[in-house]
């Protein structure tokens, strides 16, 4: 059973989750409590990063890195509770795997959204502080909700109106949606988060408190003219604060995210039907006549590349499919490259193999990221693979079976009675028969004949309720079961001060992020486990073999195999098109050299793969030679040999 940090009682659920300030004394703590693994780095914006890392043969800036980010959007606390947890758990068990890789964990991204879940009136919010003036009045700010019945949380507020086109479900009164025409449904309110008109200008809640949607900050797809993502990319302190870190740390090799999104159950979603490369255009008439091409013809953004490079006009510059679509006015990669899909794919199947090992379902509403996120950038600017989880979610109601009834109907007199009487409990419960149905009861009335099996499962069938459907349904479902119904406001009448008479309920702040953490142990502990077996797959340099050759008096032909030892290329195909993820490079020193230059370079090595290495060089016997193969995201192996 994990600890809580910190308990807070709200009116209808106990959370165990800790306010941001709680969070970072505990990543102090953790450093204070092993100095030689642990550091905390203040970034800038007032986040923190906790840099963890053994003793090894590199400085853990030398070596590749997993950057641990978690909670980027503040409104979901669960992930912070994976990071800290997954920081506690390195630097008390310290895995052998720190002295060959680091981690980064970033525990919070939004420390703003973050603290909203322990302030009062609870309410789920996911902005930063940046004021904003979300209807465009010149006013900023004027008209958040409020809690106006006083029950501690700020939920949702209905409103009969003519034009309304909200309904209770009939299946499921809790549930409100929108109307089905064809259902022959009329609408009957007007949904409204809980408050009033502030400023009188006919509209409810229109110009909330903040702010910017970090989750929509970020420079990748970012969309201008947005309620919540900016007035430009990384406008924002946290964001350029993640941005900063990240590429002063070019050892960052791979990126974990505990966020909302999961692209390890479901792959990233392919929003264009070709890659960059597989592209169509017209080039236009001077162009075309300067490459030699015909502008009525359409070309593939892989043909014109090679068609550049085979004309030799590049002057040196590395012509890549992203720079030539970006020209045509393309814009920027939204697929994966096809090269890195198959890392991808590789490492979601053994993500589901991990859960099911452990015990954790693989079955979740899975929501993919949205434009300008933490996520995407990652992959398309930074470089390097981005996976994320989002460790658990409200769990899809399995859909009652009928197979006992069906059973029940089929069954004479004599067999029915041939049940023991736990196989007619079991049965009536399964049944979902009131408690005054007992076995001896029904037993009886059958034995008496006053009923058979199939006319007792034809009234069993009507008098079944329809269940409600859809993903407001699942999460009722699970707070009946898991939590007795509290996690859910019943509707109740309010007198509202300009409206009437409203009714106000709904789910209760936070129920899909801020689980109560007994219910969810499993699946942080998996996720968190997780982080070790990506840890394992960093791509590592190493020095495979040296062969030295002499061809002369103090004359040598030196030749070197440099290897990767992990499991992912030292750069993955897109790290390469979009230039971010530089070069391996392998330098000789010592001697004089004849054949061959002194840094040697190559865009990656394969996972397991192996490049070699050659030069002639002078030098006298017995003199030291050293063979230096290093790489940001990689790591660094040395060979000193002599001469002989």
């Amino acid at each position: 059973m994990r600890k809580a940090i910190i308990l807070f009682l709200a009116p209808l659920l106990l959370f165990s989750y800790a306010p941001y300030s709680k969070i970072k004394n505990e990543l102090r703590l953790l450093s204070k409590k092993a100095p030689s693994t642990a550091k905390v780095i203040d970034i800038g914006a007032g986040l923190v990063v906790l840099q963890i890392a053994e003793k090894g043969t590199l400085r853990p800036q030398e070596r590749p890195a997993i950057f641990v980010a978690a909670n980027i959007n503040g409104d979901y606390p669960l992930a912070t509770e994976a990071a800290v947890e997954l920081a506690k758990k390195l630097v008390n068990e310290k895995p052998s795997i720190l002295k060959d890789a680091t981690f980064y964990i970033l525990p919070v991204g939004n420390p703003h959204a973050y603290n909203y879940l322990f302030k009062t009136p609870k309410r789920e919010f996911h902005k930063n502080a940046t004021r904003w003036d979300d209807d465009r009045d010149g006013v900023i700010d004027e008209d958040p909700p409020e809690d106006i019945n006083g029950d501690g949380y700020i939920t949702t507020m209905l409103v009969k109106d003519p034009e309304g086109n909200y309904i209770h479900d009939p299946k499921d009164p809790r549930i409100v949606r929108k109307a089905d025409p064809l259902k022959g449904e009329k609408g009957e309110y007007k949904l409204y988060t809980e408050g009033i008109d502030n400023d009188n200008d006919g509209e409810i809640n229109e110009d909330d408190l903040g702010g910017v949607n970090i989750e929509k900050n970020f420079p990748h797809q970012w969309k201008p003219h947005t309620d919540d993502g900016g007035l430009w990319p990384a406008s924002e302190a946290y964001t350029k604060a993640i941005i900063d870190f990240m590429f002063d740390h070019e050892n960052i090799a791979l990126v974990y995210s505990f966020s909302k999104f999961n692209n390890l159950l479901k792959l990233p979603p392919q929003k264009m039907g070709k890659t960059v490369e597989e592209m169509e255009v017209k080039v236009p008439k001077g162009m075309a006549g300067f490459l030699g091409l015909d502008p009525q013809k359409k070309y593939t953004i892989k043909q014109i590349v090679e068609i550049v490079k085979q004309m030799g006009i590049a002057r040196g510059m590395e012509i890549t499919p992203q720079m030539v679509a970006t020209f045509f006015g393309l814009g920027p990669a939204v697929n994966i490259n096809r090269s890195d899909l198959k890392f991808y794919e590789k490492i979601s199947d053994e993500y589901k193999k991990f859960l099911k090992k452990n015990g954790v379902p693989t079955e979740r509403d899975v929501k993919s990221p949205s434009d300008g996120s933490f996520e995407e950038w990652v992959y398309f600017q930074y470089g390097v693979p981005c996976f994320t989880t989002d460790i658990w979610s409200v769990p899809k109601q399995k859909k009652k079976s009928s197979g006992v009834l069906d059973k029940l109907e089929k069954m004479s007199k004599e067999e029915f009675l041939k049940l023991t009487k736990e196989e007619v409990e079991k049965m009536l419960k399964e049944m979902g028969a009131p408690s005054m149905m007992t076995a001896e009861r029904v037993i009886s009335a059958v034995k008496s004949g006053m009923i058979t099996p199939k006319r007792m499962a034809e009234m069993a069938k009507k008098m079944q309720k329809p269940s409600a459907e859809g993903r407001e349904a699942d999460i009722l479902a699970w707070i009946d079961k898991s939590l007795n119904g509290k996690g859910f406001i019943p509707w109740k009448k309010f007198n509202h001060p300009t409206l009437g008479e409203v009714e106000i309920g709904g789910f209760v702040p936070y129920i899909q992020t801020a689980p109560p953490l007994k219910l969810v142990e499993k699946n942080l502990e998996a996720d968190e486990n997780f982080a070790l077996e990506l840890a394992k797959k960093l791509p590592k340099l190493t020095i495979r073999k040296v062969k030295i050759q002499k061809l002369d008096k103090n004359i040598y032909m030196i030749k070197v195999w440099v290897g990767n030892e992990g499991f992912l290329p030292t750069s993955l195909m897109h790290g390469i098109t979009n230039r971010q993820v530089p070069a391996v490079f392998v330098e000789i020193s010592g001697g004089k050299i004849l054949y061959g230059k002194k840094r040697n370079r190559t865009s990656k090595i394969d996972g397991f793969g192996t490049r070699k290495f050659s030069w002639v060089i002078m030098g006298k016997k017995g003199a030291k030679i050293t063979i230096t193969a290093f790489h940001a995201k990689s790591g660094k192996a040395t060979r000193t040999i002599v001469l002989n």
